[in-house]
């Protein structure tokens, strides 16, 4: 039964708190669920995955005194682009490409609600060193079928303006006084690097994921043979290269610690012909120049990313990626 508390937060858009308010979420639940999907009463605990002042990610857990058991999370965001994300998720749900299953979008919460698989990612299995080539190859077999999808027009995708992702806080500026040498060569990277993307030769554009990386792949935790892909709120229309180079990257970012690079490498190599044999294309030299350019742009994205932060961790993550990108670049003149 609807209660006032749960009819004032249907007339109103949730602020960012809202979403982790047990007593106001566990009477929004009440409404929106029927008994055919969890019979009532319900208790709710929550997990906070992300929250900032107009996003938010939140895993749900609802449960009865039957012991039925419902985890739904929600992602938010205040400018309403979860709504094409939801409509792409939904997308995805029905060509297998996640088992991430879509419920709902509230346009007064501005939040997509959705039902998704419980396992461990990519980056957690590299961690612990767990059978790490099969999910690599995997991956490539994915991303492989997320390439080879159509577009629906119905969706109206953008394209995927890589270049205003790699800085969109105007970090080299704001924290050049923190990091003098770093920006300066971030700067020149930078620079540099969007001189080359230039000159590529434009080609059909790709329905491609946007933030293809270890964390974004899921290993079913009920079904291990299973990998989910999440995290679509920058899927859209771009190189293929995009989605390669920044899987490919950050596998190596994130590797580095526990795996020698000899392996990182063969890993790479595994992933790529993957996803070549599924495609059914060849490794010319041009795409693996933009695969090369790509990878520098996710190096410099996540390098830039760490500035706000500083803690001497980051800054030996600063200047790992910073080296990385030198040596990328000697690939390519």
């Amino acid at each position: 039964m609807a209660t006032a508390l749960g009819k004032t937060i249907l007339k109103n858009n949730f602020k960012v708190d809202t979403f982790f308010d047990q007593a106001k979420m566990l009477d929004y639940f009440d409404r929106r669920l029927n008994d055919e999907t969890i019979a009532g009463p319900l208790k709710l605990s929550l997990k906070r995955f992300k929250k900032y002042n107009r996003r938010a990610v939140v895993r749900y857990e609802l449960s009865n005194a039957n012991k039925q058991q419902l985890i739904v999370f929600c992602s938010a965001a205040g400018d309403g682009s979860r709504k094409k994300t939801f409509e792409i998720l939904k997308y995805f749900f029905d060509h297998n490409i996640t088992t991430q299953k879509p419920l709902w979008y509230d346009k007064r919460l501005k939040g997509m609600f959705y039902i998704s698989a419980e396992g461990d990612n990519l980056y957690q299995y590299i961690q612990g060193q767990k059978n790490i080539d099969a999910w690599v190859e995997k991956a490539g077999l994915k991303l492989s079928q997320i390439h080879g999808l159509k577009p629906l027009r119905k969706l109206k995708l953008k394209k995927i303006d890589f270049k205003n992702q790699i800085d969109p806080e105007n970090v080299l500026r704001r924290y050049k006084k923190n990091w003098p040498k770093e920006t300066s060569q971030a700067i020149a990277f930078k620079k540099r690097l969007f001189a080359e993307i230039d000159k590529i030769k434009p080609e059909k554009k790709t329905l491609c994921h946007g933030d293809f990386h270890p964390e974004n792949i899921i290993i079913q935790k009920q079904n291990h043979k299973i990998i989910d892909v999440i995290d679509f709120t920058d899927t859209g229309l771009c190189d293929p290269a995009y989605d390669l180079g920044s899987f490919m990257q950050q596998l190596d970012f994130m590797s580095r610690i526990y795996t020698p690079a000899a392996k990182i490498e063969k890993l790479q190599q595994q992933f790529f012909n993957t996803y070549l044999s599924n495609r059914n294309i060849a490794a010319s030299d041009e795409l693996i120049y933009k695969i090369t350019l790509f990878q520098i742009l996710t190096a410099l994205k996540s390098a830039i990313f760490f500035m706000p932060s500083l803690k001497k961790p980051k800054k030996t993550a600063i200047n790992f990626l910073l080296q990385e990108i030198e040596i990328l670049f000697k690939k390519i003149s």
